[in-house]
């Protein structure tokens, strides 16, 4: 398809007033126009230009699956395009083939007796969505909220169960329904559990599989043997769209399900032995979930099997024609460049959308409830007051950390030259790396061999956020271990063992860690590389046969850095350097190394080397090859901390080379065949595999052998994320 901007272009029509005198033999010259005013006559004015009309996807609906049905206030939608054609290609390869008989082999086949699930087999192969109309947002932020809720309330009742366990449940013995005394007995979680209840609905959610069996399926949903033991509290019902869609609907009303009687056999039966304001709670969430209807509608719809929930079916509208649709959203115009692609998906989400489903306080609930389960027993009291204010602080560390600004997003996928392609426009703002700067590292990224890499620019100020959220954290932490050991849960000699850390080895923890934060922040520039390569040579190790190592590649991690300061880098490793020692002797002596007068010992001096600027200091063994020497090389401008001396050296010396035209933003690359061919060769030198498990081994592994490298690209384009995704994939050769 043509650029966008060429689609827009259009000539405007300039139309110049020509008035043609007419002499005519014995008449006068007239006006070809008469006039109006008895002035001179008025020149006709040129008709305007007609605007072209704006590039939409609505133009290209036929292959956008059900977006162009869904209304075009949807506010979340991920479904396929053309999947029958993609699968259809997929099946005539030779990986399929041999995937497919292998499963054939170990699956047993479906009985030709059992009608319904042949029918329900056959309504899968061709496209597929999932989709939330207006107001799904707040349908998401329910789900977020749920989330949270049962992490602190499950971390509450678990807690408080261990916690009785370690006491004892008196003469009985441990008390197993201890456990569930939280949720019964305490008034926060009833509380909480029932403000959830009072606002839960069903999500207003519209899924559906395009088939032409989906009559069939509905008709057998509802026949007479299906519904023949139906729950008397499941209504079925007739109801149509406006537009004239039949659907079949299940309607669950919970007054029918929790009975007058049936509530107060509950609440005059069990929970009387609650505390009063519990059962009063209880009370009041049994009353609201009583108030809920839950309703199932399936139908069809253009070729489509829809399912639909919600508390009503209000949200169940679909499109008059595509200009109408999802499809013509504005947000939506950046995919249309990609439109006449091949097509294999479509995404779109509301910025709403996505910070509701976005949790920023993944720990908080389970540390709170942890707090809580403490606060209700005497033993872990004193330890619950005073995690309760750290707890209190960790929150805005927390939501500094996993905070994101959102934007609306849309993505389109398609299939191209054996590699499967996809651009996404929006969604969060990255605040972990910095885009919009050069990445002269990229390049790394791709070389041959590397199995995994990424090249980017870290954000200070961001991975300043996360170390406070983290020492916060360690802070909580260890509060917990100093109180346990007070409490004597440690033991008889753990109050001394604790001591003995306190006093010798957090002090050198702390030093390290300045020392890190002193060349992280000091010495070392914005942009990073991380890399782990298989280009190594296997070094004799025991057990395993020469022949077989020298055939096997070794992997290599390898750890590329911008310097800011080299002397900073210099003093923090030199203060890492000193702090080892002094731990290392301190560990000698706890454990009884070394004799009396005996040299506290040392981490060894590595040797160095110089070459092309660069300072290289590396462990030599002389057991392995340099594949296995450890190495740090450095210069004014550049790190390389390595597994293997001989990794470092090579992309030092490709970064000798600067690329001509270095990417913005974030590269990553992995390459799923290139891991899984490396560990069948490794299974395959494991002495205790048995020559049928290393046929298995590589068996297995082969299937991900035509999954090759995923190479993902992050950056910004207009004030706007941006994400470029190209998955290559290739047909693999079958072997018995």
């Amino acid at each position: 398809m043509k650029p966008l901007s060429r689609l827009r272009r259009f000539f405007p029509v300039l139309v110049l007033p020509l008035a043609f005198s007419l002499s005519q033999c014995g008449k006068k010259e007239e006006s070809s126009t008469p006039k109006a005013d008895g002035g001179t006559a008025a020149s006709p004015k040129a008709e305007p230009a007609k605007a072209a009309k704006p590039a939409s996807l609505a133009d290209h609906a036929a292959k956008l699956g059900f977006a162009a049905k869904l209304p075009v206030d949807a506010e979340f939608y991920v479904g396929s395009a053309q999947l029958k054609k993609h699968l259809g290609n997929i099946k005539n390869t030779v990986w399929w083939k041999d995937l497919s008989g292998l499963v054939n082999d170990k699956t047993p086949a479906p009985s030709s007796e059992n009608k319904a699930q042949q029918l329900f087999l056959d309504l899968w192969g061709d496209d597929m969505f999932i989709a939330g109309t207006a107001g799904f947002a707040r349908d998401a932020a329910l789900m977020r909220d749920l989330n949270r809720l049962y992490n602190e309330v499950n971390m509450k009742m678990l807690l408080t169960g261990g916690m009785a366990n370690l006491q004892g449940g008196g003469e009985g013995g441990p008390n197993p329904l201890a456990i569930f005394q939280p949720l019964l007995t305490d008034q926060d979680s009833l509380d909480k559990v029932g403000q959830f209840i009072a606002k839960f609905e069903l999500p207003s959610l519209i899924a559906g599989v395009k088939t032409d069996k989906g009559a069939e399926a509905i008709a057998e949903i509802f026949s007479e043997k299906s519904l023949k033991d139906k729950p008397e509290w499941v209504d079925i019902s007739d109801f149509k769209t406006a537009d004239g869609h039949a659907f079949k609907v299940v309607t669950i009303e919970m007054t029918k399900v929790i009975t007058e009687e049936k509530q107060k056999e509950l609440t005059e039966g069990p929970a009387k032995m609650f505390p009063e304001p519990s059962q009063k709670a209880f009370a009041k969430a049994l009353e609201d979930v009583r108030k809920k209807k839950f309703v199932l509608g399936i139908g069809t719809v253009e070729g489509y099997l829809i399912v639909a929930t919600g508390k009503n079916l209000d949200h169940l509208k679909f499109a008059a024609d595509p200009t109408k649709s999802l499809l013509a959203k504005p947000e939506l115009a950046s995919l249309v460049p990609f439109a006449q692609k091949d097509l294999t998906g479509l995404v779109f989400s509301t910025a709403a959308t996505m910070s509701a489903m976005h949790d920023d306080q993944p720990l908080v609930p389970m540390l709170r409830g942890a707090v809580s389960a403490m606060k209700g027993n005497e033993l872990f009291k004193p330890m619950a007051e005073l995690l309760e204010k750290q707890v209190s602080d960790l929150v805005p560390l927390e939501t500094d950390v996993y905070s994101r600004d959102f934007t609306d997003v849309s993505g389109i996928s398609w299939w191209e030259g054996g590699a499967l392609q996809a651009e996404f426009f929006g969604g969060a703002r990255t605040r972990a790396v910095t885009l919009g700067k050069p990445l002269t590292f990229a390049n790394l990224v791709d070389r041959p061999g590397v199995v995994f890499g990424i090249a980017y620019h870290r954000n200070p100020a961001y991975e300043k956020a996360v170390r406070l959220w983290m020492e916060k954290l360690l802070t909580i932490g260890y509060t917990a271990a100093q109180q346990l050991v007070q409490a004597g849960i440690a033991g008889q000699d753990g109050g001394q063992k604790f001591a003995l850390f306190e006093m010798a080895i957090l002090p050198t923890i702390k030093e390290l860690y300045l020392a890190d934060v002193q060349i992280s922040d000091k010495g070392l520039g914005s942009q990073f590389a991380m890399l782990l390569d298989v280009n190594g040579k296997m070094p004799s190790l025991p057990g395993v046969p020469l022949e077989d190592a020298q055939k096997m590649k070794f992997p290599r991690a390898t750890l590329v850095a911008e310097v800011a300061n080299r002397s900073e880098i210099a003093s923090g490793w030199a203060s890492i350097s000193k702090t080892t020692d002094a731990l290392s002797g301190i560990l000698a002596s706890v454990f009884g190394q070394g004799g009396e007068g005996a040299e506290a010992p040392k981490v060894p001096t590595p040797e160095s080397s110089e070459a092309n600027g660069m300072t290289t200091w590396f462990y030599k063994n002389e057991f392995f090859n340099g594949d296995l020497f450890p190495v740090s090389s450095i210069s004014d401008k550049l790190l390389v901390v390595s597994t293997s001396k001989p990794a470092a050296e090579s992309f030092i010396g490709d970064l000798a080379t600067p690329p001509a035209q270095p990417l913005d933003g974030l590269v990553w690359r992995l390459d799923l065949s290139a891991i899984a061919e490396w560990a069948s060769d490794a299974a395959a030198l494991s002495p205790t595999q048995t020559p049928e498990q290393i046929k298995e081994a590589r068996q297995n592994l082969k299937w991900v052998q035509a999954l090759r490298a995923l190479r993902g690209h992050a950056f910004q384009e207009k004030d706007l994320p941006r994400l470029s995704l190209k998955w290559e994939l290739k047909d693999i050769v079958s072997f018995d």
